[in-house]
């Protein structure tokens, strides 16, 4: 369900567009395709789960979040205090960084390979010792991935048990039905762009081509991962997610 994923990141640049009459750069057709598109994704989130900002999908792509800012702090902790004036504190961030290397950048994983990495990556992190964990300042960051990732995993299994029950041809055609309010909305953009200029959207336009971009480049490296998993047989092939959003 990367699309949904990607539809609620949409969902909160929105206000970076002129909505308001007194705003520069307002019009009745960008409102009108913002409050469209607002009510496709919302009819595309009922059909997934239940409706509204406390749906299992919605409260998973949270907590992932949440986990994976837990990791961003973990690494650059850990990466300050490899220059540690104390040797041993020095040492022990040392290892952490090479461990926390070893699994790669899990900003471009799927989530089921980054749930796996994590796990592994938490254990490597245990088997330095409570002693020099606790003496660098380690142990409360990895305290807090592992219940963050606890927590993405037990409301990911909800979203499983949930998403198991609904109708599949329902929720493609609400999917198909958000897909084309959001390109409807950035063609009205677009067409803005020209009659107006950059500036009134270019909050908007800058946060969907770096979201963009991102997922570019995350398609990209796993089917490059795929590419030499086919081309290595022998390798076990991790579990990866089939669906990609398709840009506009």
């Amino acid at each position: 369900m990367e699309d949904f994923g990607y539809q609620s990141l949409i969902q909160e640049m929105l206000p970076d567009l002129p909505l308001e009459t007194a705003d520069e750069g307002y019009s009745d057709k960008l409102k009108s395709a913002v409050e469209d598109y607002r009510a496709a994704y919302r009819a595309f989130d009922d059909a997934v789960e239940t409706s509204g900002t406390t749906s299992p999908a919605v409260i998973a792509a949270r907590h992932d979040k949440a986990r994976d800012n837990a990791w961003r702090t973990l690494r650059a902790y850990v990466k300050v205090c490899t220059r540690h004036p104390d040797p041993d504190v020095a040492a022990t961030s040392t290892r952490a960084l090479q461990l926390i290397r070893n699994i790669g950048d899990l900003s471009i994983r799927n989530r089921t390979d980054e749930t796996g990495r994590l796990n592994t990556l938490i254990q490597s992190l245990r088997e330095i010792g409570a002693a020099p964990l606790a003496q660098a300042g380690v142990t409360p960051f990895i305290d807090d991935l592992e219940r963050k990732d606890r927590a993405y995993r037990e409301a990911y299994q909800h979203w499983i048990d949930v998403k198991g029950d609904r109708t599949i041809g329902l929720v493609q055609l609400k999917r198909r039905a958000a897909d084309a309010a959001y390109r409807n909305l950035i063609t009205t953009v677009n067409a803005l762009i020209h009659l107006n200029g950059d500036a009134p959207y270019a909050a908007f336009v800058r946060s969907v081509n770096a979201l963009i971009k991102r997922n570019k480049i995350a398609l990209i490296t796993r089917q490059t991962l795929r590419v030499k998993r086919h081309l290595s047989p022998m390798v076990p092939s991790p579990t990866t997610e089939n669906q990609q959003h398709s840009e506009s």
